[in-house]
């Protein structure tokens, strides 16, 4: 943000992509760019999801808002 900021317009996103993580992710910020200039399906399109067990209701919130943005659907009871 601070270099969009500086420049007052987009600047390219790679230099600042994360590379890994602490779990031994590689390139998932490029990938998911990639992914998407491509217009190809989503994380999750086409996977539903049943959540069984409790909860914190806003920790299920949040995961369902994750699942459905990444194109996954949830299955009620």
């Amino acid at each position: 943000l601070k270099a969009c900021m500086e420049a007052r317009e987009p600047v390219p996103e790679e230099p600042y992509e994360i590379s890994s993580d602490v779990h031994g992710s590689f390139d998932g910020p490029r990938m998911g760019r990639l992914r998407a200039m491509q217009n190809a399906p989503h994380l999750f399109a086409g996977l539903t999801f049943y959540f069984s067990g409790h909860f914190m209701p806003n920790y299920k919130v949040h995961l369902e808002d994750l699942i459905t943005a990444a194109g996954g659907s949830i299955l009620d009871k």
